[in-house]
């Protein structure tokens, strides 16, 4: 069992998209799910029908993806989860925790 008082290690780096990168999306498969993780500000945004056709595969999950299914949708998400995560760490003292702003 997950002991919560272990020390944390933040990763390496401020996440895929947090560094300089060419790509617009990032296309995670396992056994069972597919999900789609879009850039909040891609050099070149994925095309509607793009998202559409990714969804109708199997196992594809709209739930764990992060889409542009309008505009502004993907930084706010992302917005969120950071919020989130400052606000966890911060409640656990911020054992562990490293803030990169931005």
């Amino acid at each position: 069992m997950w002991d919560h008082r272990q020390k944390i290690t933040p990763m390496g780096h401020g996440g895929r998209f947090g560094q300089e990168t060419k790509a617009s999306a990032i296309i995670a498969t396992f056994p069972e799910t597919t999900a789609v993780l879009e850039h909040p500000s891609p050099a070149i945004p994925l095309p509607g029908d793009f998202r559409m056709k990714v969804m109708s595969l199997p196992w594809a999950r709209a739930e764990f993806s992060i889409c542009e299914w309008e505009p502004g949708l993907v930084a706010a998400v992302v917005n969120t989860q950071k919020r989130m995560i400052v606000a966890a760490a911060t409640a656990a003292g911020g054992q562990g925790y490293v803030h990169r702003s931005e």
